[in-house]
Parts: structure tokens; sequence; C-alpha cells
């Protein structure tokens, strides 16, 4: 039986990236989740190419020729890093399209409503998945209030479509599982997209 299903929400910078992904497992390894207790949802485009940041927060460098550039998307660097981890590939759902945390969840909302659960390996036997998971969102702590806003305000209607039985309540047994990495312009940057969140929102929906 499914009991979680779990998003890690990519990252352009890669150390920040690795910790969601640390995260992740640590989550999995002190629940002691079975391949047939959870499905991962791993989401990210290129936004921009993956940055290794080498761990230096008190440099603000934007000299792209000092960046190690990665071509793959951030979801596929997610998958092939929990992969090399020990998770089974066949738990593993990749977004490769979203652009940015609205899109994350318009795409994961796409999922929860659309899924055949019955089709993905190592998962049998589901019934009335959308009562009995609980929802897990791997991101940052310095993502999280931005992530939660733009979170209700994609699943404003969950409870409408007959996938929880209460909106707000769906909203309470969220859990975030949150990385405490960060660096040394995140927040700034965090700032900035706050201002953007409803039309971040407006325009995901429009997919």
């Amino acid at each position: 039986m499914i009991k979680y299903i779990i998003l890690i929400m990519g990252c352009h910078i890669s150390n920040i990236q690795q910790s969601r992904i640390e995260k992740t497992i640590e989550f999995i390894n002190t629940k002691n989740l079975t391949t047939k207790n959870y499905i991962m949802f791993v989401s990210g485009n290129i936004k921009h190419n993956i940055i290794n940041n080498n761990n230096n927060n008190n440099t603000n460098n934007n000299n792209n020729s000092n960046h190690n550039l990665n071509p793959n998307t951030e979801g596929n660097i997610i998958k092939n890093n929990l992969i090399l981890n020990g998770i089974n590939e066949n738990n593993i759902i990749v977004d490769n399209e979203a652009k940015n945390s609205a899109e994350n969840f318009v795409n994961l909302k796409k999922l929860l409503i659309n899924i055949n659960f019955d089709n993905i390996n190592n998962i049998n036997n589901i019934n009335n998945i959308n009562n009995n998971f609980k929802l897990v969102i791997s991101t940052s702590q310095f993502h999280f209030i931005r992530a939660e806003k733009i979170f209700k305000g994609i699943f404003y209607d969950y409870g409408y479509l007959g996938l929880a039985l209460n909106t707000n309540n769906f909203f309470k047994t969220i859990i975030w599982n949150l990385s405490n990495v960060s660096c040394y312009y995140c927040a700034r940057d965090e700032l900035r997209h706050m201002k953007n969140i409803e039309n971040d929102i407006k325009e995901a929906l429009k997919k």
C-alpha cells in the first residue's frame, strides 16, 4: 500500500539540489519505507544550467566560466542521483517540464489526478489511493514560505475535485521535508520571487 508520495523540487544550484535529495533519503530511511510504500515525483526542467556552487556561500560570483555546467534536466539529475543511492528506478516518476515552483506543483497535481498506479512496477492492489497517502514535499527551508503559498494557490480546489474530503484539511496533512542548506544569494532571490507568486500561479494554471 502506498503510504507516501514524495515530491523532490529541483534546483539549478547543485549543492542545494543535492541537499534536498539527501533529506529525502533520510526521510525514507527514518520511516523504514520499502519500494511498495512510496512513489517519488522528481520535478525540474533546465531553468538555468546546473551550477556547481562548491558549497561556497561567501562569494557572489556570476562568471559562468567558473561554474561546472550540466546540460541535463534537474529531474533527470535527481533521478540518477537517487538510483546511485539505491532507490529503485521503478519508484521514480520524472517531470522534465516544470520550469519553476508553480509548474512543479501543477504537474504534481496532474499526476495525482491522472496517474494509474496499477501500471507502476512493484506497486500493486492500490485502492482509493487519494484517501490513503501522505504527500511529502522535499525542498529548502529558505524556499518554504514561497513554496507553501504557491502550493495552496495551485491546489486551492483539491477538495472540490474529489481528491480529498476537505481542501484545508488536506493542506494540514502535507509533510514539508526541508533542507537547511542555503547559499549567499538564495534569500535575496526569494524576496524577488515572492513578488511574482500570483503571476506564477496564474500562468502555471493555464498549462
